[in-house]
This record gives structure tokens, sequence and C-alpha cells, in this order.
């Protein structure tokens, strides 16, 4: 299946109970469930959706990775050339940008939003956060760069701060202020957003993309974040990257006997639960990517079993999207596919080779989307629509019709 048909039938899973109670109100109903989709810029040099095939009808927001947080405390584009087509070849095409701006004209509903940071992005938020000066510089070449320079676009930013306090690469800036700091970061934006508003009469959404660890989820003043941003997007993967062992990428719920109980996503929604965030502001992250384990033994099928990140085949050493891993027909060499019914995820393992696969299929993505729907939550976020699978997600259809309605 493809991106259309993906999107459209993730929207139909988790809108289905209301829907069946009106008719011809898509849209309404759309905009009560977010369904949020990451466009990462450098699918623009690779085989991945492109924009103008996005069925954006699907769609409720669109984050835009990834803005510039620059040494000097501004905000820059991420990728002139992907971004905006200012390549050294001399194309006018208009890059991303444009393309966007199309899809919207076709899909007035759809929001577009600017994320900032990312893994790879966010070595200076520390020092900029730090000071009165620095927040008001750093949202102020925000404002101008994104949401002035390209009005038709973006309607807000989305921060992805990889993170306040504790984590993310070596050489990123941290100190205990950031708790604090993030979300005075956050109300500069928010009044900022505001003002500017003001005088185009108009709202400009907020969000924040946060870590699903539940051990530094305490880095965040998450009371105080709520009551600023739209929504609190939840990174609910990647639970087990660099694992010593075979583990689930995003398992929903945790096994018999597992070493990381806590690593799931029902611990992480949890766990903010908890915290006093409404499930209102939660949006549950969703990859359509895999991960890849090699030197892996036979026992237990390959389950939490020791693995060597460095045999890892080359074709999945970086992760492996959904779209690739679904045009690969690995069943056909030797992959065979398992279902934890615990943890409510799919994987694959070749016994022969030792490679052992966590991935995403039509199963556990429904059974994600219903969670998201059974608990209330404002909405799922996809990292990213660039990875979309080309199997079919029928599984979604029969949800929709009123299979697995959720829990009142």
């Amino acid at each position: 299946m493809c991106i259309r048909g993906f999107l459209r039938a993730l929207l139909l899973l988790v809108a289905a109970a209301s829907m069946a109670q009106a008719s011809g109100t898509e849209s309404r109903h759309a905009r009560e469930f977010s369904v949020i989709g990451y466009f990462a810029s450098w699918t623009a040099y690779g085989d991945g959706t492109e924009i103008a095939d996005i069925d954006a009808s699907r769609l409720t927001h669109i984050l835009y990775a990834f803005g510039a947080v620059t040494a000097e405390g501004k905000a820059e584009l991420g990728d002139p050339c992907a971004d905006i087509g200012l390549c050294d070849s001399g194309s006018d095409e208009g890059g991303n940008f444009a393309a966007l701006e199309a899809l919207k004209a076709r899909h007035p509903h759809l929001q577009v939003l600017i994320s900032l940071g990312g893994w790879n992005g966010s070595a200076h938020f520390s020092r900029i956060a730090s000071s009165e000066q620095g927040r008001q510089r750093f949202v102020r070449s925000t404002l101008r760069v994104f949401l002035e320079a390209y009005p038709d676009l973006f309607d807000g930013v989305d921060i992805d701060w990889e993170y306040p306090v504790d984590g993310g690469l070596p050489d990123n800036g941290r100190s205990p202020e950031d708790r604090a700091n993030f979300t005075l970061l956050m109300q500069e934006f928010r009044e900022q957003l505001d003002k500017l508003g003001q005088f185009n009469n108009r709202r400009y959404g907020l969000m924040a993309a946060l870590s699903a660890n539940v051990a530094i989820t305490g880095n965040v003043e998450l009371k105080r974040m709520t009551g600023l941003v739209d929504t609190l997007n939840i990174m609910t993967y990647d639970y087990h990257v660099g694992s010593p062992y075979t583990h689930f990428n995003a398992p929903l719920y945790p096994v018999k006997d597992d070493p990381t109980p806590l690593a799931t996503v029902d611990a992480s929604i949890t766990s903010l639960r908890l915290a006093g965030v409404p499930a209102s502001k939660i949006v549950m992250g969703i990859p359509l990517y895999a991960r890849a384990y090699g030197g892996v033994n036979t026992t237990n099928d390959g389950f939490l079993r020791p693995a060597d990140a460095a045999a890892a085949p080359d074709w999945a050493a970086d992760g492996l999207d959904l779209r690739t891993l679904g045009q690969m027909e690995l069943e056909a060499k030797g992959f065979t596919r398992h279902w934890s019914e615990e943890a409510k995820v799919p994987f694959l393992f070749n016994r022969n080779e030792g490679i052992w696969i966590s991935h995403e299929d039509e199963q556990s993505l429904a059974a994600k989307a219903a969670y998201a729907r059974q608990h209330s939550l404002a909405g799922v976020m996809i990292w990213h629509l660039g990875g979309a699978s080309e199997r079919s997600l029928a599984i979604f259809d029969d949800v929709a019709a009123g299979e697995n309605q959720p829990k009142q």
C-alpha cells in the first residue's frame, strides 16, 4: 500500500468511533484527533515519498525537519538546497517549501510547522535558553526566517531539543538549569507567536518533541509545559538503541521477565499521565522504520539474545524504513516473521545468518493506533512520512468498520 493508503487507513482507525456518529465531517474529526507526520528534508535526495504524493486530507499536521539552530543563537534554514532549491546547480524549483505550499493549497486544513533541532541539531539549545536575551533573539530569528518569510507555508513551531539536562550527543551543551530554561524558552515562543498572530489575525501552533525515556522526562517541567504547547509529541521508539542484546524498537507493553519493563510505550504514556500531563496534550510516536541486530544465536528465536551491533547487515546498520523493508521480500531470503502477543509487536529472524529485526507492520500499527484512541490521547505522530510501507494495511479498514472499539 502506498503512502496515500497508509495515511487514509491510519486516520480511519483512530477516528472510527466518532466518525460512526456522523457523516460528511471528515475534516472536523481529523482535527479532533491529530495525525502528525514528520517530513525529513533529506527525503528530497533519496527514493522516499514525494511531497506531492502525500494524501494530506488524511493528516492534520506536517512537521518539517529540520531548521538549524546555530552557534550564534539563531535559527536558519537547515538545508537551503533541499528546503528552497538554493543549490549549486542553480535550481529554481523552490525545493521542499514550494512543494509543501502546493500541498497546502490543495488541502487548506493542513497545518505545517517548522521543527527545530533534532538529534544532530540540539547542541546549542542549552546556551540559547540560558538567558532572556538569548531566548528572545532565537525566537525572533525563528519567526523571521520561517513564519514571516514563508507566511503561506508555516503555521507554527515544533521544538525538538534532544535533550535538556541530560542525554543527546556527547558534545551537546547541557546544564541542570535546562529544566527551567526550556520552559522559559517555550514561554517566549508562545508570547512572540501570539503577538505575531494578533498582527496577522491568526493563531500559530507550538509543539515540543520529548523523550519517551521515563528516567529523563523529569528533566522537563511537564505541568508548566502543557500550559504553553498545543501538544507534547512523545518519541515512543528507539527504546533499545545500542543494546547488547536483541529487543524491540517500540514495544507497546513489556514481556515476561523483561529486563527493561519501563522501556515500553505504555510505561512512557503512563509516566506522563502520573506526572499530571492530560491525555489531551499527549501525542504518541509511531516509528515507520526497523532496527536490526547481527551475530544472534537461535535460542528463543533470537529474542533477548546477545547481539553484535557491528555485525548488523550494511543495508540495515542505520535503521531501515518500512517502505524499503516491504520491498525486500525478506521472507523469501530466509527470514521468518514472529509476533509477540505480550509486546504487541512483530520481529523477523534469519536463523542461518543470525540477523534479528525489530519492525512494525499492519498488526502492530493497528495496535498502537488503537491504544492511542482507547486512552483518549491527542493523536499520533509518525516518524517519518518518507518511510511509509508499501505493504497492505487493510486491517485498519476492519477496525474502522467497528471492531476493537475504544474502551469507555
